[in-house]
């Protein structure tokens, strides 16, 4: 699927909805070497630190690929990059076993969010009764900074994730890849740019199905994997 390679551990690889490979990993430690180091030779005039030196639009590209942890760190680098990272656009949040500390970070970063339009938002975590309110405010604020492009994916094999009935009417959402969630059939869908859709290890209904169909009027794409259910399904367009 154009979008997002769905991998468990998003510090290793992910894919933007361009295309383009991302490699989070150690990406921020990299940045703050080459950032922070002194100059060559007594001689020379010039430092070793050209990336500061880019123009905001390709330091804030170089944010995008990382994790939020990666890209708060580099407000110590220096004056320059103090509030670069309140201009993210892409947030990748991986909550391990419920942490009230990771939790009051994350709200502090999207507190102090100025990015007017968020491109992507991915979202891996392991007990959705723990996270509960902190998926709603999260999602809340994806949707309130017009979303495109959406991971939500939980760990729990156990509990599957139930979507806020806010999120139904996201209308910016371009795409959207759903793991081990739970989705309502009798809530009204309104994703009226929503263009590609990804289920996977889901219980789904041919009512599910219906509902996207009548909501999402500019979809295109499909894709299930390991679901159960959808014992008959009809294709075919709607006037």
């Amino acid at each position: 699927m154009q979008g997002f390679n769905i991998l468990p551990d998003l510090r290793l690889k992910s894919v933007g909805s361009c295309g383009e490979t991302r490699a989070t990993g150690k990406l921020s430690t990299t940045l703050a070497v080459l950032v922070q180091k002194p100059k060559m030779a007594s001689n020379d005039s010039a430092t070793v630190d050209r990336i500061s030196e880019l123009p905001d639009s390709l330091l804030h590209h170089i944010l995008s690929l990382m994790t939020i942890e990666e890209a708060f760190i580099t407000h110590a680098f220096s004056k320059r990059w103090r509030y670069l990272w309140t201009s993210l656009y892409n947030f990748y949040l991986n909550c391990e076993l419920y942490n009230e500390e990771y939790v009051s970070f994350v709200d502090y970063v999207l507190a102090h969010s100025v990015s007017p339009k968020i491109k992507e938002f991915v979202l891996y975590f392991h007990d959705p009764n723990e996270y509960k309110s902190a998926l709603s405010r999260w999602l809340s604020f994806a949707v309130e900074k017009k979303v495109e492009n959406v991971v939500l994916w939980s760990y729990s094999e156990d509990d599957a994730c139930p979507l806020p009935e806010f999120f139904y009417t996201c209308s910016s959402l371009i795409t959207l890849v759903l793991g081990f969630c739970y989705f309502d059939a009798g809530v009204v869908i309104s994703w009226k740019s929503l263009k590609s859709i990804t289920f996977t290890c889901m219980a789904l209904s041919d009512d599910h199905i219906v509902n996207l169909q009548l909501g999402c009027p500019a979809l295109e794409t499909m894709e299930f994997n390991c679901f159960k259910g959808l014992l008959t399904w009809k294709l075919g367009l709607l006037n």
